[in-house]
């Protein structure tokens, strides 16, 4: 290990808490800038808005139905298993490297500025990526809830993807306060919204428990692994993104301690709602041969339970949960590129790490995200 990887003592006891905080960045080579402005409860409904449990719903769940059929489920807690061990190491990394740009810093940390900068480079486009799905599940919605005004072509899901990051920019520019409340009123409503809807199906279940231990014929003439592997992949794809609580460690308080619980309960929380939901979903199907066929399972399963006003309120609920997993991706992206910015790991480093004087946010990294 580098003497920059070498883990800092933690700062003397005693004064204000924030001083400590700023003192212990100050060990780190950071003058601290940043309004500490989130705290534990902020910072896991960040982590659980970046990994969007209905927009994974929307998008993932129909097709891990149709892969795997209903044994699927059990995909969920296995995976879960698994990202707790990586969300344990990505805690104790947040609380020695308490800095924006959460898992770039890490890997600068403790394998030099090359590894840094690949990390960072790599996680910024893999973040890029996913904000074009944002506007696919946010078109979706809309296409859902008026079907005679809004088709589901390729036109309208690149107009809305546009939208969707421009209204995002726009609420980011503002405060990371403002950004972190309006983030939380999203995220409650999205997980009131789907255990809701999960209490309803199940009231209306046509299924016994029995169901998740039926493949449905997933596997044909063949073996259950390979699906179920395929299932695998794709829900993984719901439980990434939970690490994102550390990239706001600046703006937190008691930095060294609350992002690292965030990034564990942003995990465990996404994993619960969504084995809840998924497992009320699948004891509500009617016929599972034909919802292994169905292209849109969801709303139809919805519909078929308790009628359309509660598919179109699902669907709402949908609507802002996904705005609010626009907000925390695109909040991930700026901070990213902020910390590699600051680290003169990027072209224009002075102008993207610029603090607007009035939000103390950096604009010019939103405008670049």
């Amino acid at each position: 290990m580098t003497e920059e990887a070498v883990l800092p003592k933690s700062p003397p006891p005693g004064g204000e808490v924030d001083e400590g905080e700023n003192a212990y960045l100050r060990t780190l080579g950071v003058e601290p800038k940043l309004r500490r402005a989130l705290g534990f409860f902020t910072g896991s409904l960040f982590a659980i808005a970046f990994q969007g449990p209905t927009t994974g719903a929307l998008l993932v769940t129909g097709a891990t139905v149709a892969i795997g059929g209903p044994a699927f489920i059990w995909a969920i807690p296995l995976i879960f298993v698994f990202q707790l061990v990586l969300a344990l190491i990505w805690a104790e990394l947040s609380s020695h490297y308490p800095l924006t740009g959460g898992i770039y810093q890490w890997a600068r940390r403790l394998g030099g500025e090359l590894v840094g900068w690949m990390t960072g480079l790599f996680y910024i486009v893999a973040i890029v990526l996913v904000m074009p799905a944002v506007g696919l599940v946010m078109n979706a919605v809309f296409a859902g809830l008026f079907p005679g005004t809004f088709k589901d072509t390729e036109s309208t899901q690149i107009i809305f993807a546009i939208i969707t990051t421009v209204v995002a920019g726009l609420v980011m520019s503002t405060s990371v306060k403002f950004v972190a409340l309006l983030n939380s009123i999203g995220v409650v409503l999205e997980l009131v919204v789907l255990l809701g809807a999960a209490i309803a199906l199940l009231a209306n279940h046509h299924q016994s428990l029995s169901v998740i231990t039926k493949t449905g014929g997933a596997q044909g003439s063949g073996s259950y692994v390979t699906p179920f592997l395929i299932v695998v992949a794709l829900v993984v794809t719901q439980l990434v993104g939970f690490e994102t609580a550390g990239a706001f460690a600046e703006e937190t308080k008691d930095a060294r301690i609350k992002p690292s619980q965030a990034i564990i309960a942003g995990l465990t929380g996404t994993a619960l709602v969504l084995f809840i939901f998924d497992l009320c979903l699948l004891l509500a199907v009617p016929d599972v041969g034909a919802a292994m066929k169905s292209p849109s399972l969801i709303p139809a399963v919805l519909t078929s339970a308790v009628g359309s006003w509660f598919a179109k309120l699902f669907l709402i609920g949908a609507g802002i949960a996904v705005f609010s997993t626009g907000i925390a991706t695109l909040a991930t992206i700026v901070r990213t590129i902020y910390g590699m910015a600051r680290n003169n790991q990027l072209p224009c480093s002075r102008f993207l790490t610029k603090l607007s004087p009035r939000s103390d946010e950096p604009t010019g990294t939103i405008v670049v995200a």
